[in-house]
Parts: structure tokens; sequence; C-alpha cells
């Protein structure tokens, strides 16, 4: 923000806004433990919600010693498992590959450092600022209400999860991919084997989701190195839909770029939004394309025809792996190529976007997945005005020259928050 008279007096308010808070809260919560008001106990939960004096905490700050997991260990007890040498529901008895590591602070930075006796010294940056880690700490509220009445699906030895009213259930589908990104912890090719899910589980572990108590919210992520490659994927979604059916759902799917037509009219019939990451075209690279896929080049990246078959799509960067900057996704989508020079190679060129099109995916569309289309996404009377001013038309520019524009300014909810000549 641009250091003005006004912004110093605006970070002068806040301040004063800020302490004056926390003097109340505290005085609230003065007299409220000396006569405090009965718990509530909501319906999803057996147990009353927590007052905030309530709430445990973990040893916090550093030095600090804490249960950590060699990694050499956690190899070689995956590789016994899945070579039938040992029974994974060891697991829950023993305390495979646990650790006692130390976090400390060094040059400014935070570090866990910590010994195996059998794999040796290891050492990994856990931030980069210790001021600003200690300050995050700082806000954390607490432990949450107890887990309860659901020891039929908490019991993962020392990993068991003891707190929390809400969670994400990432439910893996699939280990296979037909992009092999050098990042991705998942892809069969790198792990060294397949691990996917029958039909039958995926359903056990969806049903059991909605026995977790307390259990306020329940989000469920499929995932997999490309859940586009299990035949369940969709199927998993629309079986999702219906443990919720009065609920107003957007499911999305991340990261798909190889497709067929069947699961394409199945998308659209659920009302999956697809949220991709257009620079990957670049990253993943001609050669990547087609080394991989082969003929199957041409189901790839199939921007257009999702869009006619009635397919949602809202534009991302996927960082840090890709560029943050939406231009370039813009770009690929309007030109479809391999490459940012001009004389790089289209691919599959029916498959590219207007730039309206393309301007509507970084837009609207992805305001749309988050549920805040009534807020954000277009300029209207009524609507945030977050917005960002570029230094040429995007619309009467080359398209190959898109890639090329400014950042002139950046507003965000009307305030001026960037601007390129200061």
């Amino acid at each position: 923000m641009p250091n003005t008279v006004g912004t110093q007096l605006a970070r002068s308010i806040d301040w004063i806004i800020c302490k004056t808070a926390k003097v109340t809260f505290n005085s609230i919560q003065h007299f409220n433990k000396r006569n405090p008001n009965p718990s509530v106990t909501p319906q999803w939960s057996d147990k009353p919600l927590l007052k905030s004096w309530e709430k445990s905490k973990p040893t916090l700050g550093f030095p600090r010693q804490t249960d950590s997991l060699c990694p050499g260990c956690v190899k070689e007890a995956r590789e016994a498992i899945i070579a039938g040498k040992k029974d994974w529901r060891d697991l829950m008895s023993e305390k495979v590959g646990e650790i006692k590591a130390q976090i400390i602070e060094r040059d400014g930075q935070v570090w866990m450092v910590k010994d195996c006796p059998l794999h040796g010294h290891y050492e990994d940056m856990m931030a980069v600022d210790s001021k600003w880690l200690s300050w995050i700490e700082k806000q954390y509220p607490g432990r949450d209400i107890p887990a309860h009445n659901d020891e039929d699906l908490h019991k993962h030895g020392s990993s068991t999860v003891l707190y929390g009213r809400g969670s994400v259930l990432t439910v893996d589908l699939t280990n296979r991919c037909n992009m092999m990104c050098d990042p991705c912890f998942m892809d069969a090719n790198q792990v060294g084997y397949v691990h996917e899910l029958g039909w039958d589980e995926i359903k056990e572990i969806l049903d059991n989701a909605l026995k977790i108590k307390p259990r306020r919210q329940m989000s469920v992520q499929f995932s997999g190195g490309e859940p586009t490659m299990s035949p369940n994927f969709l199927e998993a979604v629309a079986y999702a839909r219906k443990q919720a059916p009065n609920r107003p759902l957007r499911h999305r799917l991340e990261h798909a770029y190889l497709w067929n037509p069947e699961a394409m009219d199945r998308m659209a019939e659920l009302g999956v939004i697809w949220n991709t990451q257009p620079v990957l075209m670049e990253i993943v690279g001609r050669e990547g394309v087609y080394s991989q896929w082969g003929d199957g080049a041409r189901f790839a990246f199939l921007f257009k025809f999702l869009i006619k078959r009635g397919v949602i799509i809202s534009g991302g960067s996927d960082w840090p792996v890709g560029l943050y900057n939406p231009l370039i996704g813009i770009d690929i989508l309007v030109n479809h190529r391999f490459g940012p020079e001009e004389n790089s190679e289209v691919l599959n060129s029916d498959e590219a976007l207007s730039v309206l099109q393309a301007l509507r995916v970084y837009t609207y569309n992805g305001a749309y997945t988050a549920f805040e289309e009534d807020e954000k996404g277009s300029l209207e009377e009524g609507k945030l005005a977050d917005m960002a001013v570029l230094s040429d038309d995007i619309l009467s520019v080359a398209s190959t020259k898109i890639r090329e524009i400014k950042i002139d300014q950046t507003y965000v909810d009307g305030r001026l928050v960037f601007d390129r000549s200061n």
C-alpha cells in the first residue's frame, strides 16, 4: 500500500480499534469466567462447546521438543507393508519411525532437528522468519472439542485425531497419473507402486465420514495423481452429493487435462466445476504432451469443448508450480500454444477461447466456484470493487501480446493497494 498520510492515519485508527477490542474482550472474559452461562450442545456433537478458557494448548514457542518421524524408517515400513513382510495393523500399536525432534531458532529462522539411531541426522526448515512464526502461534485459540463416540473410526495409534469439529476428508482415489510433474508426491511412476480404491471402499469411507463426532462440517476432497484416471471419481462425487441433498454443493475438479467425452457429459450433469491451470500446458510442453499421451494429445487441454458441454471452467495458477500471473493463463487460453513465442506450436487450435471467455474464466467463474458471485467477479453496483487497471485494452491488443500487458493499479474493495507508477 502506498505510504501516504491517509494510509498512515488508517493504520493508526486500525491499531486503536484493535487495542480497544482486545481490552473489551478481556474484560468480558473476566466476568464471564466468574459467572459463566451454560455451554451449548449443538446437534452435530454429543458434548457441549468449550469456553475459550477451557481450551488446552500444546507446548508452543521455541526451543521446544516435539514428536516427529524418521523419513528413512517411514520408507522402510511402507516398503515392508507393500511387500507383505509387515502387517499394516502394526501401525496402530507400534510407534513405527517415531523419534523426538527439537524445534529451534537459528539465524532468525526456525528449524526442526532430529536424530534417528538407524538413519542419522535430519534437519528441516519450518519458517524463514522466526518472529512471523511466533506471531502465528500466538493466534492459536486452543484445542477444540475432544473427539467422542467414534472410537471405531478414530483408531490410528499415536496419530489418532483427538480434537476438532470440522475437517477435510481426503480420499486418495488413485495415484496413477499421465503427467509426471516433478513436485508431485502421488505419482505412481515416482513412488513405485499403484494405490487405487475400489467402489465399495470409497462408499465405506464416505459412509464412515457421517459417523464422526463432533462433525460440524465435513469437506470431502478426492485426490490422487490424476483423479480422472479413476473410473470411480465422478460416481464418488455423485454419491457424496446424495448424502447432502438439500445443500447447494459446487464440487470442483483440479488439474485434469486429458479428457474423454463421457467424463465431460457426466461432469456437466453433476455440476462439477473444472478449476484449470492453463500454464501447465507450457510447463509440460510439446515434448511432454506427445511423449506421454501420443495420439491421446487430441483430448488434452479441451477448454472450448468442455464449455460447449456445459462445464463451468475457473482459472488458477497452481503456484508455486505454475506462474501466478493470471494474464499468462488468459494468454494460453486464447492462443493455446506450447510456449510464449509467437511461433510456438499450437495444440488443438479449435480449443482456443475468445478473450471474453478467458476473462470470465479468471473472474466471474472463480467467484462462482467459491459461492461469491454476488460479491465479486464482475464490476456491478453493490459488489466489492476488486479490480485491476491494465496498461492496455485487453480486448483490442493482439492476442499474442496479452501476457505483455502490465498491471497499472490494483484495488481491493475500492481501496488502492498497488500503483505501478509509485
